[in-house]
């Protein structure tokens, strides 16, 4: 995923999420994880453009 900048607002808005997302995750069970960590990424990149589009 291509960041172009890291405002302020990007980046307090990726650590809500980031916060939200890990809440999930299974430490023992590495299939969900790289599942939870694959659905994050297209999560992120679907949603930045539309949050952070000038």
């Amino acid at each position: 995923m291509d960041l172009p900048y890291r405002s302020e607002s990007f980046m307090a808005w990726y650590d809500q999420k980031l916060q939200k997302w890990s809440a999930r995750v299974d430490l023992e069970n590495k299939s969900a994880t790289s599942d939870l960590t694959l659905d994050f990424y297209h999560y992120l990149k679907r949603n930045f453009k539309k949050s952070f589009s000038d």
